[in-house]
C-alpha cells in the first residue's frame, strides 16, 4: 500500500489514516487564502480555471461571459470578452486552455471553440464536434477538443482535431439515452438505487500531455483511459471511501424534490480533472459543506493519492499552481476564488 505523511508548509497537518483494502492514506491540508471574495462581486459563476506560466489565475465566468484574469495575489489584471455572437463574444462559455500566446474557450451558446490571441487581435472560431456542445467539453493546449455526448451516436465522447476533424469517438453507450426525459422517474430510480441510462453515459473528458485521453464515467464510478486514436488502454473501478457520502447526499436531495419536474440531482463522482504529465488529478463532488477532496489516478488507473481540504467547501473546478506548491479551487456557490497548500512531492 501506497503510504505518505508529510508536512506542508504551516497548512499541512501530519495525520495520515488509511485501511488495509488499498486505499491510500488521506492527506489533510488545514488552511486556505481567499483570493477573489464573492463580496467584491467580481466573479457571478465560475465554469472553468487555469493558470498561465507565470501563474496568472484564468477564470472563465459562465454567466458573465467573460474571461476573467487574475495575479496570483488575486488582482484582477483584465477580463476579456463579453456576452454575444460576435468576436471575442461568448454564450455561456464551459471551458478553456491558456498557452503562452492564445486562449481558447469552449463557447457553448454559439457551438464554437474560440481561439484569442493573447497579445493581438487574432481569433479563429472552430465548430464544436456534433452533439457534444451542451454537454462538458475538455480543450488541449493544441486547440484539440473531446467532448461528452451523453451516449448519444453510440458513444462516450468525440475527439476533434485542431482543424475541426472528428479524429475518434471513445467508448460506447452503456444503454441507449432516451431524449424524453421524465425527470421524476429518473429521481424514484436514483432513489432505489438504479441509475438512469443518460446518467451511465455520463463523462468527464481530460487530456494528458502525452496525447492520451481520460473518460470519467461520473456516475457509474469507471475511470477508463484511450489512446489518440480513440482505443481503450485500460477502464478500472473509481472506488474512494467518499462515494458514500456523495450518493448519499444526492439521493437525500432527491426525495426533498421527488415530484419537482424542474430539478434533478445526479449522483456526480467528480466535477473537474487535469493530467500533469504522472498523475490524473480529480476533483470530487463532495456535499457542499463537506470539506473538498482531491484524489490521484496513476496512468494505470490504480487510485495512489487522496488529500482533503478541511477550510475549503464546495470546490467544483481546480487549477494545480506548482510553482508555489499549491492549488487554486473556484467555488460556483459563493462565485470566490481560494487557493490552498499542495503537498510537495505529490
Amino acid at each position: 500500500m501506497w503510504n505518505l505523511c508529510i508536512a506542508v508548509s504551516i497548512l499541512l497537518l501530519t495525520a495520515c489514516t488509511g485501511d488495509s483494502a488499498g486505499v491510500p492514506e488521506v492527506v489533510r491540508v488545514e488552511g486556505a487564502t481567499v483570493l477573489v471574495t464573492s463580496e467584491s462581486e467580481t466573479l457571478s459563476q465560475p465554469s472553468d480555471v487555469t493558470l498561465d506560466e507565470v501563474g496568472n489565475i484564468y477564470v472563465l465566468d459562465r454567466l458573465r461571459a467573460q474571461v476573467l484574469v487574475f495575479a496570483p495575489s488575486g488582482v484582477l489584471l483584465e477580463t476579456m470578452g463579453r456576452e454575444g455572437s460576435g468576436p471575442r463574444e461568448f454564450q455561456r462559455p464551459q471551458s478553456l486552455a491558456v498557452t503562452q500566446d492564445s486562449v481558447r474557450v469552449v463557447d457553448n451558446g454559439n457551438g464554437v471553440l474560440q481561439t484569442l490571441a493573447r497579445e493581438s487581435d487574432f481569433e479563429r472560431r472552430t465548430p464544436l464536434p456534433i452533439g457534444t456542445s451542451a454537454n462538458t467539453i475538455a480543450v488541449a493546449n493544441d486547440g484539440g477538443l473531446l467532448g461528452s455526448t451523453l451516449g448519444a451516436q453510440d458513444a462516450l465522447a468525440i475527439f476533434q482535431g485542431p482543424s475541426g476533424n472528428e479524429v475518434a469517438r471513445l467508448g460506447h453507450s452503456s444503454l441507449p439515452a432516451r431524449m424524453a426525459l421524465d425527470l421524476v422517474e429518473m429521481k424514484r430510480d436514483i432513489i432505489a438505487g438504479k441509475l438512469p441510462a443518460i446518467v451511465q453515459n455520463a463523462a468527464l473528458p481530460a487530456f494528458a500531455p502525452n496525447g492520451d485521453m481520460w473518460l470519467i464515467l461520473t456516475s457509474q464510478g469507471i475511470v477508463q483511459r484511450y489512446g489518440r486514436d480513440g482505443s481503450l488502454l485500460l477502464a478500472v473501478p473509481f472506488e474512494t471511501p467518499e462515494k458514500a457520502a456523495i450518493w448519499s447526499a444526492c439521493i437525500a436531495w432527491n426525495k426533498e424534490i421527488v415530484n419537482d419536474q424542474r430539478r434533478l440531482c445526479m449522483p456526480t463522482y467528480a466535477t473537474d480533472a487535469s493530467d500533469d504529465g504522472v498523475i490524473l488529478w480529480v476533483l470530487l463532488n463532495m456535499p457542499e459543506d463537506d470539506p473538498s477532496v482531491v484524489v490521484g489516478f496513476a496512468s494505470t488507473g490504480k487510485l495512489v493519492h487522496r488529500i482533503r481540504y478541511r477550510d475549503v467547501t464546495g470546490a467544483r473546478q481546480f487549477a494545480l499552481d506548482r510553482a508555489r506548491e499549491r492549488i487554486v479551487f473556484t467555488i460556483e456557490s459563493t462565485a470566490s476564488v481560494v487557493a490552498a497548500a499542495f503537498p510537495v512531492g505529490l
